[in-house]
């Protein structure tokens, strides 16, 4: 007669995990070696952010002594019922010293019956791989793999979301394709300063944990690996090996008999001596502290485990870790430890009976927070740029002061010239002392012969094309270790005045204009074209024209956060919003300010550009919308003021 055995039991500890842990890079000064070398420097910046270290944060002391390092703050969890068990792990150092020297913990999923596993399904690169996808879809959809300028985020989203279903709305492609946190952009809420996500991002730091017999962990694996859209499909088959040795060890232990006490009691790994007791009582436990567990992802995407973090006290909530390489991206998770004090009934000695024992749990780890070592700051343009003539060899020397930055980094100068402001720099040379370990890839396409590679910096250069004839506008630039280029430094023209046998030195630009916009700070009056004026003039001047047109042609209507509220950004009647230009007439000395107003006649959300590229026309002042569906102006249409209305015919500027 067949006997049937009832199924091995799910067992579960409830340790209350931490919901989140932030990590942010913090980039001091440059070291040779800071590509390969994570020694750090533990004694001052590694462990527990305690009082002590943040006021040698506070002071700079560290800022001077540690080259890099990662902050990481942990939400923290509530301390439980008994406090008394915090406190007590905090005076006896039980995480730094039981857990880290002894391992005298057990992780939350190894509470477990035998031939159990719990196995973590998470998806931490669900928008990368998302974005990924839909830029590569739009590419083969408007046959264009570069995706060129030709074509506005809101055209290639328009033009995939009429092959998709109804399900993935065109809005959600859009915030794929403009989505730049791969390149370090941040998104601000302008109003309470919040950063915004986009809200993939909580999705992808969803992890679910479920317990499987471990005789198929590696089957069930395998089968979450097949799809490339399945949740954490390239860790499952990095590690597949991994599961598949379990599984055969499962396996092969596995007993034809069952022993209800082996196969169906949970194991618990004890903390100190067994004390008897007469009765059952009531289990107490207490947070005592965090392990924050580190990884580094490497380039072919798989994991090495890194040293843990070891917190003691449920209110060391920040640690600080100098152990990091430039370049580097590191995962990080945090998990809670927990003090618990219960009764079992158990024979440690051949004698059955009720136990009181000690034990420490650490719960499931946390959504991981992944930081990528590398600083986004460029260094100053030089200062002090000198120009003298040597009248021996017919040719300008060049002189700079190299500039001061608290990141010690600046590896590189360039040096530029042209001839007037219509006309683009040239590159005359670049000085390359960079002696990193580590060199970093090229962000600029330098010309080999352009490239001076020297062992130490050097700050001058001699235009041998110079002579006496000479007139040309010079500037230098920096550029650090990591190949981030400041803006231009101070742009000059330099004139040889051959009545008076000398240089005339003549300032055209402060220092600070972009590589793209050299022309960003020049002022108006020095420009022979009004077109060359820079960007951040707020005064148009104008002359002898009779009629202004004002166009209205948004590339966007609306700007979501990410919890999908309207910035309102747009000003817009609904919101009693206005556009004003004042125009003046400096001949009459009179002024007149227009008053724009943008009327929205939109019901409900916004939605896509109609068919015919139509929007709808700008109100100015008593005009009158066509209820078109997105307000604004036709992008071939605009509305005309004639300036005769307020200043008559005579109106010179």
């Amino acid at each position: 007669m067949s006997e049937t055995y009832p199924s091995r039991q799910s067992v579960s500890a409830d340790v209350p995990d931490p919901e989140e842990i932030s990590a942010r890079f913090v980039y001091n000064f440059f070291v040779p070696d800071e590509g390969v070398n994570e020694e750090g420097k533990p004694a001052l910046a590694f462990g527990h952010l305690s009082a002590q270290t943040q006021a040698l944060i506070d002071n700079r002391t560290i800022e001077r002594k540690v080259p890099r390092f990662v902050v990481l703050d942990v939400k923290r969890v509530f301390k439980g019922e008994y406090q008394e068990f915090s406190d007590l792990a905090k005076q006896e150092r039980l995480v730094t010293d039981h857990c880290k020297r002894y391992g005298r913990f057990q992780p939350e999923a190894k509470v477990a019956v035998p031939f159990m596993e719990t196995l973590t399904i998470e998806d931490p690169d669900l928008l990368k791989r998302l974005r990924r996808l839909t830029r590569r879809s739009v590419s083969y959809r408007v046959d264009n793999d570069t995706l060129t300028a030709e074509f506005s985020q809101t055209d290639l989203a328009n033009a995939l979301n009429s092959e998709t279903p109804p399900d993935v709305t065109g809005d959600m492609i859009l915030r794929l394709l403009s989505d730049k946190t791969e390149e370090g952009v941040t998104y601000v809420n302008s109003i309470n300063e919040e950063i915004l996500t986009n809200d993939l991002t909580d999705q992808s730091t969803l992890r679910l944990n479920v317990q499987i017999p471990s005789k198929f962990v590696a089957d069930i694996q395998k089968r979450m690996g097949s799809s490339p859209f399945s949740p954490g499909c390239f860790d499952g088959l990095t590690n597949q090996k991994a599961y598949e040795q379990l599984q055969s060890n499962a396996r092969f232990s596995t007993r034809p008999e069952i022993d209800m006490a082996l196969d169906y009691e949970p194991e618990i790994k004890a903390f100190g001596t067994p004390v008897k007791v007469s009765m059952h009582q009531q289990p107490r436990a207490g947070t005592c502290g965090y392990i924050i567990d580190k990884w580094e992802i490497l380039p072919n995407g798989t994991r090495e485990r890194k040293e843990s973090i070891f917190l003691d006290g449920v209110n060391s909530s920040k640690a600080i870790d100098s152990k990091v390489k430039y370049g580097a991206s590191y995962s990080y998770t945090v998990s809670t430890v927990v003090l618990i004090e219960s009764t079992f009934e158990d024979d440690p000695n051949g004698i059955t009976g009720i136990y009181k024992t000690q034990f420490m749990l650490k719960s499931r780890p946390s959504p991981q927070s992944i930081v990528k070592c590398i600083e986004r700051v460029p260094p100053p343009p030089p200062d002090g740029i000198f120009y003298r003539y040597d009248y021996d060899t017919d040719s300008l020397m060049i002189d700079w002061q190299f500039p001061i930055t608290p990141q010690r980094d600046v590896k590189k100068f360039q040096i530029f010239r042209r001839k007037s402001i219509d006309e683009p720099f040239t590159l005359l040379a670049q000085y390359d002392f960079n002696n990193s370990v580590v060199k970093w890839p090229m962000t600029e396409v330098i010309e080999p012969d352009v490239n001076l590679v020297i062992d130490g910096s050097y700050t001058a250069y001699v235009d041998s094309n110079f002579d006496r004839s000479g007139d040309y506008i010079y500037t230098v630039v920096s550029v650090d270790a990591h190949n981030l280029s400041s803006n231009y430094g101070a742009q000059t023209h330099v004139k040889f005045n051959q009545l008076e046998n000398k240089i005339e030195l003549r300032a055209v630009s402060q220092p600070g204009a972009p590589k793209q916009f050299p022309n960003f700070y020049i002022s108006p009056t020095e420009a022979q074209n009004i077109n060359t004026v820079r960007l951040t003039e707020d005064v148009m001047l104008d002359s002898n024209h009779q009629t202004m047109r004002i166009y209205f042609d948004p590339e966007y209507l609306k700007i979501e956060d990410s919890e999908g509220y309207d910035q309102k950004f747009l000003a817009t009647t609904s919101v009693n919003g206005s556009y004003k230009i004042q125009i003046l007439n400096l001949d009459r000395q009179k002024s007149k300010i227009v008053t724009l107003e943008v009327e929205d006649k939109i019901k409900g959300e916004p939605g896509w550009l109609l068919k015919n590229n139509t929007y709808g026309k700008m109100r100015i002042q008593n005009g009158v919308n066509d209820g078109s569906r997105n307000p604004g102006l036709r992008s071939n249409q605009a509305a005309a003021t004639p300036l005769a209305a307020y200043f008559g015919t005579k109106n010179r500027k």
